[in-house]
């Protein structure tokens, strides 16, 4: 398996600077939303919550924005406490510190995944010693036709990630 596992890391090393190049982007993107989301005042927590914001009068007369009566004690309390914990926990860290990790994870993501589609191959009952792999990209996604000359196992991945979701992929066969 070791030597199947060496070949389609050597096929798909291409793809796997791609990937990390998109966890990269995405790490630079999600730091800077934190950076954002950690200064913001009440009202702009409300807007991102999806509630009303309350006016009230201080003691010295002065009016400011805040959360509604009985926040605190709602769903909305919650998801406001979490996402103000996650965000802190991204800056706290620093801009290079998230990166590296997410650099880090990404790298252990895709040496998982090769790993686990060289069992999958292996469970389909190829030769490996006649194993051939070509590889190329089909816009994004990466796709590999894996054979022994008798048998043949398409692999392909389907790359998924948006604003606020870390790119992933998994590895799909036919």
């Amino acid at each position: 398996m070791t030597n199947l596992t060496n070949i389609l890391l050597a096929q798909t090393a291409e793809f796997k600077a791609t990937f990390i190049a998109k966890t990269h982007q995405y790490a630079e993107r999600e730091f800077n939303r934190a950076s954002e989301m950690i200064l913001w005042k009440e009202e702009q927590w409300c807007s991102f919550l999806g509630i009303e914001t309350r006016t009230e009068q201080s003691a010295n007369g002065k009016f400011f924005t805040t959360f509604p009566k009985n926040f605190y004690n709602t769903y909305h309390s919650r998801t406001y406490a979490n996402a103000l914990k996650k965000v802190a926990q991204i800056v706290r860290q620093g801009r290079g510190a998230f990166i590296i990790k997410a650099i880090d994870h990404a790298e252990k993501h895709y040496i998982q995944s090769i790993e686990k589609l060289a069992l999958r191959v292996e469970s389909k009952g190829l030769n490996i010693d006649a194993i051939q792999v070509t590889s190329g990209f089909q816009g994004v996604n990466f796709e590999c036709t894996i054979t022994d000359c008798i048998k043949k196992v398409r692999a392909f991945t389907i790359i998924a990630e948006g604003e606020i979701i870390r790119p992933h992929y998994r590895y799909l066969i036919k």
